[in-house]
């Protein structure tokens, strides 16, 4: 950020933050107390176990999931929350015979709202029609392209705080 003058583009308030994020991981804010938990798939993803594993292990590659032996000491006071599994579309929109597995949280977002993060802003449709009509004005020879991408395992890819890791187990 400093090497190019871009940090006094940047709000201080959000420089704060995310020197706090890159220091200590990003907390979840969620409030309450829970007790270690145990909890078992749902049966979109009881059907699927095998799958599961294969994209388990393929996170744990990455460093994007920790393993560790059930019972351990360093364990204890997990919570787990019950894995499920969705169909995953192909670009063409098909069904792809891979799915995505997801995480029941709902015990866990009873403790954290949304008033407690910062805002994840997105452009508005009115927005991105708006943005088209100006460029379009500026240059009519020019076809307008857009691009909707995805960032494989973006949520996987964000470092949690440390002390919030035992919420995020299934």
């Amino acid at each position: 950020i400093q090497k190019d003058g871009t940090r006094d583009n940047i709000d201080p308030d959000l420089r704060e933050y995310l020197a706090e994020v890159d220091k200590d991981g990003v907390p979840l804010r969620c409030t309450g107390s829970w007790r270690g938990r145990k909890a078992a798939p749902h049966p979109s993803a009881a059907a699927h176990q095998g799958e599961a594993y294969e994209k388990t292990w393929e996170d744990a590659q990455y460093g994007r999931v920790i393993l560790h032996w059930q019972g351990i000491k360093e364990a204890e006071g997990e919570l787990e929350s019950p894995q499920g599994r969705v169909e995953k579309q192909n670009t063409d929109r098909t069904i792809s015979e891979e799915g995505r597995f997801v995480t029941d949280a709902q015990d866990l977002n009873e403790g954290c709202t949304k008033e407690r993060f910062p805002p994840a802003l997105q452009p508005k449709h009115y927005q991105v029609a708006r943005q088209i009509l100006w460029w379009k004005a500026r240059c009519p020879k020019v076809k307008v392209l857009l691009a909707k991408s995805d960032v494989k395992s973006a949520f996987k890819l964000i470092r949690l705080a440390v002390g919030d890791a035992a919420l995020m187990v299934i």
